[in-house]
């Protein structure tokens, strides 16, 4: 599967109407001739690669139409951006991944190779991956907009944060659009979602009155121990809970 995000410049422009989101399924026909969504994330090894390259085939291939060949589907969502914003940025789940999806599109699309693709490598003490034709390292990735003829970046989730900013000429975002070819997911290590999600809870407390406290007219001691307790519990069983999006809450995905 992929998602979409894409941006409008106008700062003016409420949030909800600035950024559109959307579902783009990469549909195909099994054995039994009945059509399935492609998916990446779930798979390893080959499995995941062969995944990743069909969408990429999917997206990257022009179709045949009534009037003639239309344009592919990245092709057609660059165009619909706002001028010196045609750029896209697709994200796949590593450095290797985004190295093999390079290589794939440039297979499909020769004409793209050379000058209007490049994939984020990571920084490193020897500097050998200035000589990867096509790539860009994560500290440079300010500089995308300086390469006139690039319009697709490909790059780890993780790898692009806030704190990037990848400008044009005009000092607004670069990069119209974003497409996820891999589900987002946190790292299984990284207890940041844990944290925001205790911190949500706690607000949410004080905001109704601190009800897990116990009842409203206890000693103040005895409510604080209470909560304490409680709070504690929770973070616990937080822990414990492995970080499947089939246990995430309607609110939280």
């Amino acid at each position: 599967m992929a998602g979409i995000l894409s941006s409008h410049a106008a700062e003016a422009v409420p949030v909800d109407e600035r950024i559109e989101c959307f579902y783009l399924p990469s549909s195909s026909k099994g054995p039994d001739g009945r059509s399935y969504e492609r998916k990446v994330s779930g798979k390893l090894g080959d499995k995941r690669t062969a995944a990743l390259s069909d969408i990429l085939v999917d997206f990257c291939t022009a179709q045949p139409g009534p009037r003639g060949v239309r344009p592919s589907t990245l092709e057609r969502i660059r165009d619909d951006l706002e001028p010196g914003r045609r750029r896209l940025l697709l994200l796949v789940g590593n450095y290797q991944e985004a190295k093999l999806a390079h290589r794939k599109l440039v297979e499909l699309r020769p004409e793209w190779a050379g000058h209007q693709i490049m994939h984020m490598v990571p920084d490193d003490d020897r500097g050998t991956h200035h000589w990867d034709h096509g790539s860009l390292a994560r500290s440079r990735v300010s500089t995308l907009a300086s390469h006139q003829d690039v319009w697709i970046l490909i790059t780890p989730m993780l790898a692009i944060e806030r704190g990037h900013n990848i400008l044009n000429d005009d000092h607004v975002a670069a990069l119209g659009a974003a497409l996820y070819l891999v589900r987002p997911h946190l790292h299984p290590e990284d207890l940041g979602y844990h944290i925001e999600s205790m911190n949500r809870w706690g607000v949410d407390q004080i905001r109704t009155g601190m009800p897990a406290a116990g009842l409203p007219d206890a000693p103040m001691g005895e409510r604080a121990e209470v909560f304490q307790r409680i709070a504690h519990r929770r973070w616990a069983d937080r822990l414990e809970e492995p970080l499947r999006y089939a246990l995430t809450g309607p609110l939280e995905c």
